[in-house]
């Protein structure tokens, strides 16, 4: 599940796991470590936090 929530954060929940936080990174997910976290729960292993991010981007 990604949800939104207020403050600017975004979120990705994975069985009701958080597994990433842009509130606590600052940026975004990858998306290779997010279809590793979905396939690690798809294949009933174990979900690690992502803590990897990437720079939020800027409109000028």
């Amino acid at each position: 599940m990604v949800s939104t929530v207020p403050q600017r954060s975004f979120e990705i929940e994975i069985n009701g796991q958080l597994v990433f936080s842009k509130l606590e990174t600052s940026g975004f997910p990858y998306e290779d470590d997010v279809m590793e976290a979905i396939q690690k729960s798809h294949d009933g292993k174990p979900v690690e936090k992502i803590t990897k991010s990437r720079p939020p981007c800027v409109i000028l």
